[in-house]
């Protein structure tokens, strides 16, 4: 009967294995998504960007009334923006700070904003809570 248990541990062990690993896979897929369409993204922005602004030069040349030039800064700013996203480490910055995050969460206790509502229709608070629970996953690693 003992060997039966460990088999059966053993497989339900390579299951999860299996399942992480696939998880991962996914979760990196979709983040390489997300990094290509913001780099697509980019492309327009800085192809419209740099049209209104040369407009705006252009204008400037021609009529001689600073506001023309306006347009340079907020579109600066959005581009910078989009750069530091795209090619820039932006989502190392917030992969970090979304760790720091949800630990400082995970210490509030009660006032977690992360827990679920008393009565959802969902999970009960207990096994939420055991599926969650930081102090097993840290005790693991």
């Amino acid at each position: 009967m003992g060997v039966v248990k460990s088999t059966m541990k053993d497989a339900k062990e390579e299951v999860f294995k299996s399942q992480m690993q696939l998880a991962m896979r996914q979760r990196e897929m979709m983040m390489a998504v997300e990094l290509a369409r913001a780099r697509d993204n980019l492309r327009w922005y800085a192809a419209f960007a740099s049209t209104i602004v040369s407009i705006g030069i252009a204008a400037f040349v021609v009529k001689r009334n600073p506001a023309t030039l306006m347009p340079i800064i907020p579109f600066s700013f959005g581009g910078a923006f989009q750069y530091d996203f795209c090619y820039g480490n932006k989502l190392i910055r917030v992969r970090e700070q979304a760790g720091e995050i949800l630990n400082e969460s995970w210490q509030q206790g009660d006032s977690n904003p992360f827990l679920l509502p008393e009565n959802n229709m969902l999970l009960d608070r207990v096994t939420y809570e055991s599926f969650l629970d930081r102090n097993k996953q840290n005790e693991k690693q």
